[in-house]
């Protein structure tokens, strides 16, 4: 690119260590030829290049942290794709990489943390749905009761409830594994959204063996009173 010239040290130094308030300044200024759109530093990054950018303080995250700043980084990526210049999404630094693959580097751990999160919450997820199918399984096979009775419909209603969505929850956790956003290779840059099925139901399922306890207990009194 013949128009393109070398940022000066004090600007490179501010793109650098404060990247977002620097370039969101160039990207919200009324002159759409400012210089800082079309420049390029000692390694050949434009603006997107260093857009693409994670801070240093935020590449520790993990868990729910990673999560949030990834939609962040993910954000502001996007937002600074739409206000370039076209051709800058597509050049190259000097190391033959294109905005989109500095932000696939800088993000990769931050992605990776992603990934063991939510793997650890569909495990346990997993084992406390078990669990609750277990429980309310065998209930339903050992509670006495007539069909007249008012407690033995709550409990077969609520444990039924309860079986069912701890099925479906297992069944959410268990796409999260065989989902191929879990292979070593895959750039995951949200929770699968099975995981928050996974959860709701989950939690549908506890609340309702809960009341199909309380139910169980009432019906069991009954039966034991007679």
């Amino acid at each position: 690119m013949d128009e393109v010239k070398k940022l000066q040290i004090k600007d490179m130094m501010a793109l650098t260590t404060q990247p977002s308030a620097v370039l969101f300044d160039a990207l919200e200024s009324r002159n759409g030829d400012s210089y800082l759109l079309r420049e390029v530093d000692n390694e050949g990054n434009n603006v997107l290049h260093l857009a693409a950018l994670l801070p240093l303080e935020f590449k520790s995250f993990s868990g729910l942290s990673a999560k949030i700043q990834m939609d962040k980084e993910l954000s502001w990526f996007k937002d600074a794709e739409r206000r370039v210049p076209p051709g800058l999404k597509s050049m190259k630094n000097k190391k033959g990489k294109t905005p989109v693959d500095v932000f696939y580097d800088e993000h990769n751990q931050l992605s990776k943390d992603i990934k063991e999160s939510a793997k650890g919450i569909a495990d346990s997820g997993m084992v406390v749905a078990t669990l609750v199918a277990t429980i309310a399984f065998a209930a339903a096979l050992t509670v006495p009761g007539d069909k007249n009775n008012f407690w033995f419909i709550i409990f077969i209603v609520t444990n039924a409830i309860a079986l069912f969505t701890s099925s479906g929850s297992i069944l959410s956790f268990l796409t999260n594994f065989i989902s191929s956003r879990f292979a070593d290779t895959e750039f995951v840059i949200s929770v699968h959204s099975s995981l928050y099925y996974g959860l709701q139901l989950l939690m549908i399922s506890v609340t309702t063996l809960v009341y199909a306890f309380i139910a169980a207990s009432f019906l069991i009194f009954d039966h034991t009173t007679k």
